[in-house]
């Protein structure tokens, strides 16, 4: 068994947004994923033109996408304080592909895992690990140039969620 001990950046940005107003547009920029084209292109053993079709015609405005969304909020409500928290996994197959040819185990931190929720203070957050931090664990020059390509991609996304920004 090999350990690798690194350090994480969490990155938290608030805004002034309604956390439904938020949800909104991270919905939007970042749309969700049709796993059933997925699942086709899988079956059929389509080319990697397919796929790069297939994934530009989902992807969003920022070349990324929803994989899944976890409403942990609704749930746990019902067991304490009402909450709103939602967690997304988000990404891009094609660009998490460069990673996983230099190294498969980078699948652990792609698909990018996003929170959205509101503090007891009314405050809205979203909040992520900031890729590059996660990918240098790898030390390898594409996978951190993928991280930083992550980066300015989640910067966009923040900057969109924050109030004023369009």
């Amino acid at each position: 068994m090999k350990t690798h001990r690194f350090t994480v950046e969490r990155v938290d940005v608030t805004t002034s947004r309604s956390f439904d107003q938020a949800t909104t547009i991270l919905e939007a920029v970042v749309p969700p994923v049709d796993t059933s084209t997925f699942s086709q292109l899988v079956e059929s053993s389509a080319s990697a033109g397919d796929v790069r079709a297939a994934v530009a015609r989902m992807e969003g405005a920022l070349e990324l996408m929803a994989f899944a969304k976890v409403t942990q909020g609704a749930l746990t409500s019902l067991l304490g304080t009402t909450k709103k928290l939602t967690t997304y996994l988000v990404g891009n197959p094609i660009i998490a592909n460069r990673m996983f040819e230099r190294n498969l185990a980078a699948g652990l931190y792609a698909p990018l895992r996003v929170s959205l929720f509101e503090d007891s203070g009314g405050t809205v957050h979203f909040v992520y690990d900031r890729p590059s931090s996660a990918f240098a664990s790898f030390d390898d020059a594409e996978i951190a140039a993928v991280g930083a390509l992550l980066d300015e991609k989640m910067t966009a996304l923040s900057t969109r969620l924050q109030a004023g920004a369009s």
